[in-house]
């Protein structure tokens, strides 16, 4: 197995293992793919996300594609999400998503991929967009404040630090469907006062 040999038969954009590759080259041993993949990594033809996944270095991935594939299952959400959506002006410098694992982050050569564990009746609210799980707009919201319930707080100041806007692409409809399968009573307040105050 060559270089050129990997690179026809390994998808670009797509993670990798070990076992994968020994699916296409199955004449390779374990030992022989370790050590390519190595010098691989060593000449920056192959990126390595974390402990056995792998993905080749080109200019077209997609990290919010990876961070389904880092850790599943996932979807993208909370501040990646907002920002995604333009519900805060600031850019997200961390791909941030939702799990029914534990909580994990994995730091690689593409940037910081964080996870936060919620219960699996509350693992709902997301689609697919260019092939990669993200939340729909309403639920990143809710996944956002759910993750930070213990800071809000009532009050107006609170509410200009965050910088929300765009609050009217929101469907109330569909939010408040959602917010009930939270259960939660104080995500219920202060959504409902987060509404009231941006009409």
């Amino acid at each position: 197995m060559n270089w050129i040999e990997f690179a026809e038969k390994i998808p670009k954009n797509i993670p990798f293992s070990i076992e994968q590759i020994n699916v296409y080259f199955p004449e390779s041993s374990i030992k022989s793919i370790r050590q390519n993949l190595f010098n691989w990594q060593q000449n920056q033809r192959l990126i390595k996300l974390r402990k056995n996944l792998y993905v080749i270095k080109n200019e077209d991935i997609d990290l919010r594609l990876l961070a389904n594939k880092i850790y599943e299952p996932s979807y993208v959400s909370l501040e990646y999400g907002l920002s995604f959506y333009n519900l805060i002006p600031e850019a997200a410098f961390a791909i941030t998503s939702v799990t029914t694992d534990k909580t994990k982050q994995f730091k690689n050569k593409l940037g910081n991929f964080l996870y936060k564990h919620i219960k699996k009746e509350l693992y709902f609210g997301f689609y697919y967009f260019n092939n990669v799980l993200i939340a729909e707009r309403e639920k990143c919201l809710l996944d956002y404040f759910y993750f930070n319930l213990s800071k809000v707080n009532f009050e107006e100041g609170y509410l200009k630090e965050l910088r929300l806007q765009n609050m009217e692409k929101l469907k109330r409809g569909k939010l408040k469907k959602y917010l009930e399968k939270f259960g939660v009573k104080k995500l219920k307040e202060f959504l409902n006062f987060c509404l009231d105050y941006y009409g």
